[in-house]
């Protein structure tokens, strides 16, 4: 379950191995989540250390980091060069045991099988920080997954919110063009709070449980 690059790296194994699979996903086309991410964003590493299996990722001309469209040119090209069996769009609504196999429930019918993996992520299901003070907010709220551009269309402030560490990337791209925090848990016990005003980004105003 899930054609990202979890799923298809899990495709380009099973088909070394010869079984019988297929890959469903929920997304319309190639990219999975890759085709919501904001338009700014960059990988924070070069190509050549973001590839997946059996074959590198192309470097991107002018582009150290490679830009969000560059990966899903390459996960596009990956399913083609391995003919990966990738059925979409098809949404799972769960999986039960069935005697000795796996009933698998999705949108377009049941299907069987004796293994199931999930490589689904987590970008359909975001998890907005109960931070305290958030009703308060006068301000526009905007989690990972909301985030495109900079284009919010006022001067006001923005609250971003997100659990992962690419999300540094769209405040990254957003200052000069609104007053921002940014909370990010680093683990169970620590939260990081980011302030960026003014254009100056990634100043670290306190760390607390």
């Amino acid at each position: 379950m899930g054609g990202g690059q979890a799923g298809l790296a899990v495709g380009y194994y099973l088909r070394r191995a010869r079984a019988d699979y297929v890959i469903l996903d929920a997304e319309t086309q190639p990219g999975s989540a890759w085709q919501d991410y904001w338009d700014s964003l960059h990988l924070f590493s070069p190509a050549e250390y973001s590839t997946l299996p059996g074959w590198w990722m192309p470097k991107q001309e002018g582009e150290p980091f490679p830009t969000r469209d560059h990966v899903v040119d390459y996960v596009t090209a990956y399913e083609k060069r391995y003919e990966l069996p990738i059925r979409r769009p098809v949404t799972v609504h769960g999986v039960h045991h069935d005697d000795d196999h796996l009933l698998i429930r999705t949108d377009t019918g049941d299907m069987r099988a004796r293994t199931v993996i999930s490589a689904t992520g987590t970008w359909r299901s975001p998890h907005p920080p109960d931070i305290p003070g958030r009703a308060l907010f006068g301000g526009r709220q905007l989690h990972t997954t909301d985030y495109r551009n900079p284009g919010l269309g006022s001067n006001g402030s923005t609250t971003s919110q997100a659990v992962s560490v690419t999300h540094h990337d769209a405040p990254q791209h957003h200052c000069g063009h609104a007053n921002m925090i940014t909370r990010t848990r680093l683990n169970t016990a620590a939260t990081l709070v980011f302030v960026v005003c003014s254009g100056w980004c990634g100043r670290c105003v306190g760390v607390g449980a």
